[in-house]
């Protein structure tokens, strides 16, 4: 779906503000490999396939102009075909708008367990003990990631270098990076620290039933 006010879905500003921040042509694989290297999909539901359709979309829209480029590995192989997407004008002004305007608007967001939460009158006492203990587990499983990913981008040289000695991030795209850990983070740190409230109640009343 798209953001209201733009022609964007959050899959297209993913890919078009990575088409943004690179200065040359690049490939739907190098792509593929920059979300992974900084570890995207933790805060991202953007597949492989959802990469290239992006492209296609954002091509068609003009957002992005491509290239193909005939090469040969080898005087023993058949050339091979790849193109290579760069960002457009259209596309930077598309971009800057849609990042304003999700930035510049606070929306409400329903949490499915919100409504379930309304609802657990429906589970015995041991039932919903054990449904929260299973969610705290898997919240103290995502807090691990969020930290090693905190950890590992804030190591002196994590940026990289390309081959030509250049820095594959600069300060500023690393302190985003970071950012978008530390950001999920205190979210689930806070949700954890709710929940275990919430048990200790629960434990308590089992005791004294």
């Amino acid at each position: 779906m798209s953001i209201i006010g733009t022609k964007l879905t959050l899959n297209d500003i993913t890919v078009l503000g990575l088409l943004f921040e690179e200065r040359n042509c690049v490939t739907g694989l190098q792509l593929e490999k920059t979300i992974e290297q900084r570890g995207m999909r933790v805060w991202t539901k953007i597949g492989k396939s959802s990469v290239y359709y992006a492209l296609k979309k954002l091509q068609k829209n003009r957002y992005a102009h491509s290239e193909t480029i005939m090469h040969r590995k080898d005087n023993l192989t058949p050339p091979v075909k790849e193109i290579f997407y760069k960002i457009t004008e259209e596309g930077k002004k598309e971009l800057e708008k849609a990042i304003y305007i999700i930035m510049a608007n606070h929306e409400k967001i329903i949490d499915p367990f919100d409504i379930a939460y309304a609802f657990s009158g429906i589970l015995s006492h041991e039932r919903l003990i054990k449904a929260f203990k299973k969610r705290i587990t898997q919240i103290q499983e995502r807090k691990a990631i969020l930290k090693d990913k905190i950890e590992a981008f804030s190591k002196p040289g994590a940026h990289g270098y390309r081959m030509d000695g250049s820095k594959i991030y600069n300060e500023t795209v690393i302190r985003h990076i970071i950012a978008l850990f530390t950001r999920p983070l205190s979210f689930v740190e806070a949700e954890e620290e709710w929940l275990v409230d919430i048990l200790k109640t629960l434990k308590v009343k089992t005791q004294t039933r």
